[in-house]
């Protein structure tokens, strides 16, 4: 696992596979924001434009219409972007992205229970064949071990 300058953030998230996704989480809520902010302004300036022509009767042109039209659209998908950007940040967080994962084996409660399998052999002096550890002759050749 590579290094990080904040190593605590690395062992708080479980390791590379929570950075990378709460990297990309990050950088799609930012762009999504981006998008928002400079977006915002000129929604404005349309619905503002339509309140004032239609108050004095007339309409927008086709054209600034278009335009109002692609800002609204553009706005609703950063909206949306956004939401997909937070999701992703917290399953970094929450979920720690182990989707279909097993869980470990309990006991007692909510303690977790690790154990190490080791498995034993005892290797014949003659043949050389793997036999149990509690074998007490070869299961091979039948040379006492």
């Amino acid at each position: 696992m590579p290094q990080f300058i904040y190593s605590g953030a690395v062992k708080s998230l479980g390791g590379e596979m929570h950075i990378w996704r709460l990297l990309i989480g990050v950088i799609i809520l930012v762009a999504a924001l981006y998008v928002i902010q400079h977006d915002t302004p000129s929604l404005n300036m349309c619905n503002a434009s339509i309140s004032t022509l239609g108050g004095i009767g007339q309409t927008l042109s086709p054209d600034l219409k278009a335009k109002c039209d692609d800002i609204r659209n553009e706005l609703n998908y950063a909206y949306a972007g956004a939401l997909i950007g937070i999701v992703i940040i917290l399953t970094a967080f929450i979920g720690k992205g182990k989707v279909g994962a097993e869980k470990p084996a309990t006991s007692e409660g909510s303690e977790k229970v690790k154990e190490t399998l080791e498995i034993v052999y005892l290797r014949c002096k003659k043949c050389k064949t793997k036999n149990d550890e509690d074998a007490e002759y070869c299961k091979k050749c039948g040379e006492k071990l």
